[in-house]
C-alpha cells in the first residue's frame, strides 16, 4: 500500500502500488473490492489500467481519483466503473 483514503460509509479505500490496484474495504470486511485497475493486477495505459496509482482521493459518492504516476496521469473512476476517464495528464513525461 502506498496511499489511503476514506470514503463514505466509513470505508477505506487503499492504493496498493505493486498490484496497481485501490481497493475499498468496508468496516469489519474480510477481503477488499477492486474500484480502479485491472482484476488481475496487469499495469498498462488502457483505461481500465493503472501504472502506478499513487495518491488518491474519494468523493462523498464513492468515486475515486487516483494519481497513476507511472502513465502520468490522473484518472477518475466513477462508483462501480470498470474503466476510467483521463481528467489531467497525456500519458507522456
Amino acid at each position: 500500500p502506498i496511499s489511503i483514503a476514506l470514503g463514505p460509509s466509513n470505508s477505506l479505500y487503499i492504493s496498493d502500488l505493486f498490484s496497481r490496484q485501490v481497493r475499498r474495504w468496508m468496516p469489519n470486511a474480510s477481503n477488499g473490492t477492486i474500484v480502479a485497475g485491472s482484476i488481475s493486477g496487469t499495469g498498462g495505459t488502457g483505461l481500465s489500467q493503472l501504472w502506478s496509482p499513487f495518491g488518491i482521493t474519494v468523493d462523498s459518492n464513492g468515486s475515486v481519483y487516483v494519481a497513476d504516476r507511472g502513465n502520468h496521469r490522473v484518472v477518475y473512476w466513477a462508483r462501480n466503473a470498470s474503466s476510467g476517464i483521463i481528467v489531467a495528464g497525456n500519458g507522456m513525461t
